[in-house]
């Protein structure tokens, strides 16, 4: 009888073990498709982030004003960088920074 009784739990272990095996299976099957899901969607939002971009730059460009006004930013992000630290920066009178400090 307790012989009966170990094959019968031997039986119902290795059914619950064949079922959780089952769901395992199953639910990486869906996290996978998920991931993949995630990632094409994600790399769409990419792309359409830098076709904005890209426009945003196109209308910078085409404006004289907004061009003029982005090349100064960005001659001032140049400026910040190059002066973090302790460093020395030896700039000709040409250079864009020059004119940017040379202005009063």
């Amino acid at each position: 009888m307790i012989s009966e009784r170990s094959q019968m739990a031997a039986s119902y272990k290795a059914d619950g073990e064949f079922e959780a095996s089952k769901i395992r299976n199953e639910t990486d099957k869906e996290i996978s498709i998920m991931l993949g899901q995630a990632r094409a969607d994600a790399e769409k939002l990419r792309g359409e982030g830098e076709e904005e971009y890209m426009k945003i730059l196109s209308d910078l460009y085409n404006d004289r004003d907004k061009a003029d006004f982005y090349l100064f930013v960005r001659e001032l992000e140049a400026l910040e960088t190059s002066l973090q630290g302790e460093s020395t920066i030896i700039l000709g009178p040409e250079s864009p920074i020059a004119r940017i400090l040379s202005q009063r």
